[in-house]
């Protein structure tokens, strides 16, 4: 086969859209613009450019190799070249509709949307069976906020192609997203169904649509006569279940999750939903088994191992759940949530030496080690070992600078302990415009001024983060102090009773909490005995 008949063959099996009828007739002509044709759908623009620049050196005026020469323009975003080249073209022909399109793209992408209607306008006059050209149209019309000149566009259209559903789908859309009008929306969605019964995707969108307003069951009627019509989409009979179980149709969603894993035996994500519905039913046994099918390789396997840790410390197994974790990690030691799980059991039976051993090993190990670090240093907080503490919160802004937590933790831990007062005013500052709702952050910097002696600056702080947090024993404590300061007993008594009842009510049993429960009790009688 010559080799330009194999060129001309290949360009007609590999042409992208752009490829137009009637080549350039010269045969050097021809064989750049099949080169260019193949260069561009190979996805090599700067190719394809260059090829096309010789196919114009052949024949300068051209109109289809300047058609393509604009249009490349614009798809690099060029779009002053790519204009000039259209004007000319349009001004040689005024009623070529691929023009006509490009010029309005053009006015398009540059915003000025009035202009791209005139020419989308235009187009559709000289081609009104074209979807392409209405839809364009109709677009235009909907960012000007043009809604019933873009709805008589798309029904004029409907009415001369009524099996086609695509400007419905615009016309539903505008309902939606442009105009504020679902029940419209959805009438359209059931206006395409009446053309194609099984169509998902009008039926994905009135469930959408019901469920974007809180009509949970009327989308659960929707989509349970989707999957009676389409019981082969996996899409639908998931969706199904998950909102089976968002509305505590335990029973069936259970039964949804069980017949989709029978076609999709390996399908982790079913397997770990199908877990979670047993774990929030109670049938630990069920979901211990459900979640241990999930393996190693699959997506969900760090979710699943912290849940069946989880179980078995609910059930006061934690040596089992101890063995999980380094079973899990065994298989995947990149999971650094493993690491601070198994230090959390270790922490909460009073090892904590074990629990910090564990950490060290895992922030040798993750990537991602902030986390770690910033659990370590808590933990050396709680063992007394200060330097410790706060040489791993370092560590961790040294990784992660915009850290608020660690930012936080350092600048209280000074101002508990009344030194680098500046250096913490600074650190809880930048915490605070990091997350300034955050009501222990708030607190932190309250306490700061509170031990700079600036007393007013720390009862504004202070009493933001008790509005924040009104149920944190700290705070509370924090406002009681405050107001001792000022000589206000009666109400720091009040306060400082609150606290310890909210601290009372706390379900950590550690040295911790006895010692605030302490300290809080002899600030209490303190005040009482005295006149």
């Amino acid at each position: 086969m010559p080799l330009l008949t194999f060129l001309l063959v290949l360009g007609m099996l590999l042409s992208p859209v752009r490829l137009l009828a009637s080549p350039p007739n010269e045969e050097k002509t021809t064989l750049f613009y099949l080169l260019y044709q193949i260069s561009l759908n190979g996805g090599s623009a700067k190719e394809a450019t260059r090829y096309l620049e010789k196919a114009l050196g052949q024949k300068p005026g051209d109109k289809t190799l300047l058609f393509q020469k604009a249009s490349l323009l614009g798809d690099k975003g060029e779009l002053n070249k790519a204009k000039e080249i259209a004007k000319q073209l349009e001004a040689e022909n005024p009623h070529a509709v691929e023009t006509l399109l490009l010029l309005g793209k053009i006015a398009s992408a540059e915003g000025d949307h009035p202009l791209a209607a005139h020419y989308f306008q235009k187009a559709t006059k000289e081609k009104p069976d074209s979807e392409e050209t209405v839809l364009l149209l109709t677009q235009e019309l909907a960012l000007l906020k043009n809604f019933d000149r873009a709805l008589t566009v798309l029904e004029a259209y409907h009415r001369r192609n009524p099996e086609e559903t695509n400007a419905l789908f615009f016309r539903a859309s505008l309902y939606f997203h442009f105009m504020n009008q679902p029940f419209k929306a959805v009438d359209t969605y059931r206006e395409i169904l009446k053309i194609e019964p099984d169509n998902t995707k009008a039926l994905a969108a009135i469930i959408d649509i019901d469920l974007a307003k809180g009509k949970k069951r009327e989308a659960l009627k929707v989509l349970q006569e989707a999957v009676r019509k389409n019981p082969s989409e996996i899409t639908l009979r998931l969706r199904l279940a998950l909102l089976q179980y968002e509305l505590k149709f335990y029973k069936e969603a259970i039964s949804h999750f069980q017949s989709i894993l029978k076609d999709y035996p390996n399908f982790d994500k079913i397997t770990y939903y199908l877990g979670v519905i047993y774990e929030n039913r109670g049938m630990i046994q069920e979901a211990l088994g459900e979640f241990g099918k999930i393996p190693a390789s699959g997506d969900f396997y760090k979710e699943a191992g912290l849940h069946r840790a989880y179980l078995h410390v609910q059930t006061k197994k934690e040596e089992e759940a101890m063995e999980i974790l380094r079973e899990a990690l065994k298989k995947r030691p990149e999971i650094s949530e493993f690491y601070e799980y198994l230090s959390e059991i270790y922490r909460d039976r009073g090892e904590n030496l074990a629990a910090i051993r564990v950490l060290e090993e895992g922030i040798g190990r993750v990537k991602d080690k902030s986390r770690l670090l910033y659990a370590q240093g808590i933990l050396y907080d709680k063992t007394g070992e200060f330097k410790k503490s706060i040489k791993a919160m370092r560590r961790v802004l040294k990784l992660s600078p915009d850290n608020a937590h660690a930012l936080n933790f350092i600048g209280y831990t000074y101002a508990e302990k009344g030194i680098h007062l500046d250096e913490a005013e600074k650190l809880v500052k930048k915490a605070l415009e990091l997350k300034p709702e955050d009501g222990y952050i708030t607190d932190s910097l309250g306490w700061v001024y509170f031990r700079k002696g600036k007393f007013d600056e720390a009862f504004l702080y202070i009493g933001k983060a008790y509005q924040l947090i009104p149920q944190e024993p700290a705070i509370v404590e924090h406002l009681g102090d405050l107001y001792l300061k000022k000589s206000r007993r009666e109400i720091a008594l009040r306060y400082f009773e609150e606290s310890l009842g909210l601290l009372s009510k706390k379900k950590e049993l550690d040295q911790d909490k006895n010692r605030d429960i302490e300290r809080l009790r002899e600030k209490i009688e303190k005040i009482k005995s005295q006149p």
